[in-house]
This record gives C-alpha cells, structure tokens and sequence, in this order.
C-alpha cells in the first residue's frame, strides 16, 4: 500500500525488453504500479494456438479477467481490454477434463496508458541466464500528460551486445477516441515502431505493425531492414453458427529481397461441432506461393465420444502432406484416447493410445505409441500439497497450487466483546459460507474452515448469515468480509459471534 514502491518482485521474473533475451531472467523488479486492475478505454486481441478444445484462462497482472474455449485445431482468440499501468498477460490451459498446464505464457503488451496527471515508474536488475550470464537492466517510466496522451521511455542495458550495450529509448501513446489506439516508440541505435489498434465495429479489429531497424544492430538478432504487418479480425454470428475470420499478411524488407508471409482462416462453432480451415501463403518478392491449406474438425457426441480428424494439403504439389484421426471417449474422472497419424512426406505412420485418469489426490496418465516399429511408453502423475492449513491439516489437490493462496476461517464466540479471539472464549460450528470464487473445506475434527485453491492478489468477499449458527440467540458481528489473498500462504480471519438477547413483555408505571 505504499505510494513508492507497490509491486516488489525477486526470482524468475517476466519483463518487458526491447533487446532479444534468449533465457529466463533471474533478478528483482520494483514498481509503484497497483496490483489492481484499473480498466482504460479500448481493446486489442491476441491469437494463438493450444490443444483442441482446451479451455483458456487470461489474466491481468495476475488476475482473472475473461476466458475462452480453443476449436478444432487448437486456435483461441481474446478481446483484451487496456488497462492503466504496466501490464502483463498470462494464459493459463485446462483440458477437457480438467487438466491444467504449468507453462504460463507471458505476453508483453506494446504500450501504456496512464490516467492524466500521474507517473508511474519501474526497475529491474537481473542476470540473464545464457551461457555468459549476461547482466540485464532496465529502468523505465510513463506519465499521463492528458486522458489521451501518455508518454514514457528510459534506459535499457545488456552486457551481451557488443557494440551498444546501453538503449536509450521513448514512447509515446495516443487514444484519440476507445477504438483506436496509437503506438510510437524509439529505440537509439536498434528501431523506430509504429503500431495502430483500430476497431471499424464493435468487434472488427484491423491492426497496422511498421517496424524499421537500424542497419548492423545486434540487440534484436533481427536480420530484416523493415517489417509490416497487416491484420484483419472479423468475428460473426449467423443464426446458430457462431466463426472468426482472420486475415494475416506479413513482409519483410532485406537489402536484396523481400519475404512475404500471408493466412487467411476460418474458424467456426455449430452446437457439438467446430470447425478451423486455414491457408498459408509464402514468397519471395515475386516468385510463384508456396501454399499450404488445412482443415481440422471436432464433433462430440452425447455418449461422451469426441471425434477430431484433421489433414494439410500441399496445394502447389497437389498431395496431402499429412492427415489424422484421433477418437476419445469420457470415463468416470478421465478419458481413453486412440489416435492415428500419417505423415506422407516422410512415409511414416504415428499410433497412439493415451488412458488418463484422476486420483483423489493425483492426476495421472499412461501412454504407448508406435512409430517405424518403435514402441515408446510413458507415465505421468501430477498434484500437489499446500501445507499450513492448522491442525496438521494438509490440502491434496490434483491442479498445482504453487503462487494460489487460501483463508482460514475461525468463527469463535466473542464472550467480552472486544473482537479478539482470546484463550477463553470457543470456537464455533459453521456449516455455510458464502464465498464466490472459492470451494469452502469443513473439517469435522474442528471448526476450522478452510478455503484454498484462491488467486493470489484478489480480494475475495464472505458472507455470513445468522441462520446458519446452532444457538438462536448467537449473531454475527459483521456479516460480511473481504480478504486479500496472498500467494503460497493461508490467511487466518477470526470471526467474532456475540451472544444477544430479546425480551418481550409489558411494562407497567405505578404512580402511586
């Protein structure tokens, strides 16, 4: 809460960097930024790919804010809303069946916007963990100038570059109205960048990326002179029948030749069915395209059967590349997969059979494949322990729990009403708390209740209701709380009960 320094981070850390980092960095970082999110004006979107049907979860500076659902061939599309401050997206995967991926990515957002009037700071020192240890700095700043208007720049260092250690740079935002975002930078000695966020409607995004380099520069280990990039992004809803239309094109600029990369893809949801058809065009300057079409279907049945057969085909050859089938069938707390997969161009065929299953405290899997007479197995077992619960209490859980945070509850009989839980006053039962966000353990040896598995830096409110005490004449002295949760601990929250009485009756004065 201190207005200097609010955000303090040591270890693996995830910083934005002009200069290309080609390990994790391990060092400390020091901000004045909220952990809050404070919502601006304006979207953008981000792009990429998982497995098929995996549920995505993106997250603002560690905390949820939108989640969405993978096609056929694995693609996900989010609408981000720009928020004040420095900013980092995390995306978080779940299958299914609920497993979940440990591989968070972190995605660096372009620019910064900051409310009028206010500046905002951060400083980072940290070891780059490469096979010369590179030292890595960064010193930055941002100030809101007007609501529309943000500049920022500072100083960025990285030992490994040899002939321009030190990158003196500046930025500079622009919304002049909540579609458009505007997006300047310098970078002496490495590049100037110009990037444009535009939405024509409500949901039709088309971006605009120049970026030129100074010739000879090593900071980004980038060969082109120039690089352009043109987007195109338009959701639609047809009855039903509910798809995304993207267009990509992409030129690079060398000094002899241009290379030119272009996508144009079709992604579509029909009730139980899901579809993504897509083509890739690559050339040089003028010559003939090489393109590479594929198409990826998924259909699940009410029996709990999945189908997904998937192929790309060589256009220019006239030939399939590679094609696959893959069926899977839910079980009771898993799911048996078979797939087959046929690579043309290297004559091979690629058979796999996965049974995945969990345990009450575990998730686990077994796997056996073949491929040119060769049988590969393996096994997996996945879970964790989130230890500090009082009382020897332990919490098993199958998803990671490393960074997750959790309360403990102790309602207890408030005898002296000072609103301390002190060495003779008990303990009170409780058989309901109303929590949004978290899954209430009650431990019969006690009347501890446990609340794990929660965000870390999210504020999460209980709410108590008079009814659910054993005493009638108990009431609670606040019926409702927030608690901020902080990561890889619980956070003990005592909560007071008083006695309180009613008398109904008649009162008589006697004058006499």
């Amino acid at each position: 809460d201190k207005k200097i320094i609010r955000q303090a981070q040591l270890g693996k850390i995830s910083t934005q960097s002009i200069s290309f980092l080609n390990s994790q960095v391990l060092g400390a970082v020091v901000r004045n930024t909220p952990t809050t999110v404070r919502k601006a004006t304006g979207y953008y979107t981000i792009n990429e790919f998982t497995e098929p049907n995996w549920t995505v979860e993106l997250y603002i500076n560690n905390v949820l804010v939108d989640f969405t659902k993978a096609d056929a061939s694995g693609m996900y599309l989010f609408k981000v809303p720009i928020v004040y401050g420095y900013t980092t997206l995390k995306l978080k995967f779940y299958g299914p069946l609920g497993e979940e991926r440990t591989d968070e990515r972190t995605i660096n957002v372009p620019y910064s916007v900051m409310p009028a009037g206010e500046f905002e700071y951060g400083l980072t020192a940290a070891v780059v963990q490469d096979s010369t240890h590179s030292q890595f700095g960064r010193g930055e700043f941002n100030y809101g100038v007007t609501r529309k208007l943000t500049v920022g720049g500072g100083m960025e260092y990285l030992s490994s570059i040899p002939n321009a250690p030190f990158i003196p740079y500046a930025t500079a935002t622009l919304q002049p109205f909540s579609k458009m975002t505007i997006n300047a930078e310098y970078a002496y000695g490495v590049r100037t960048r110009g990037l444009m966020n535009y939405y024509i409607t409500r949901d039709i995004l088309f971006v605009l990326d120049y970026t030129k380099y100074v010739e000879g520069q090593l900071a980004t280990r980038f060969n082109a002179l120039e690089e352009r990039k043109a987007k195109l992004s338009v959701p639609f809803r047809l009855k039903k029948i509910i798809g995304t239309v993207k267009l990509d094109y992409t030129q690079l600029m060398y000094k002899e030749f241009s290379y030119n990369y272009a996508n144009v893809m079709l992604s579509t949801y029909y009730k139980q069915f899901s579809a993504n058809t897509s083509a890739q065009l690559n050339w040089v300057d003028r010559l003939t395209p090489y393109i590479l079409a594929d198409l990826a279907l998924s259909y699940r049945t009410r029996n709990g059967i999945t189908l997904r057969p998937s192929a790309q085909f060589n256009v220019n050859a006239g030939t399939f590349v590679n094609y696959k089938a893959e069926i899977e069938k839910r079980i009771a707390k898993g799911y048996i997969s078979v797939s087959y997969e046929r690579n043309v161009a290297y004559n091979d065929n690629y058979i796999n059979v996965c049974l995945k299953y969990d345990l009450p405290f575990a998730r686990t899997s077994i796997s056996a494949s073949q491929s040119k007479g060769l049988i590969t197995t393996s096994e997996t077992a996945q879970g964790s322990l989130a230890f500090g619960g009082d009382n020897n209490f332990t919490h098993v859980s199958i998803n990671p729990s490393t960074s997750k945070g959790g309360i403990l509850l102790y309602p207890f009989l408030d005898l002296n009403r000072n609103g301390i839980f002190d060495s003779n006053e008990r303990m009170v039962k409780l058989t309901s708390v109303r929590v949004f966000g978290g899954r209430p353990i009650y431990n019969d040896k006690d009347s501890i209740i446990r609340i794990p598995d929660l965000n870390a830096f999210t504020t999460y409110t209980l709410g108590f209701s008079d009814y659910n005490l054993e005493n009638i004449a108990w009431q609670f002295t606040k019926k409702s709380y927030q608690v901020l949760i902080d990561p890889n601990q619980f956070k003990r929250v005592d909560i007071p009960v008083v006695a309180a009485g009613e008398a109904n009756g008649m009162a008589y004065l006697d004058l006499n």
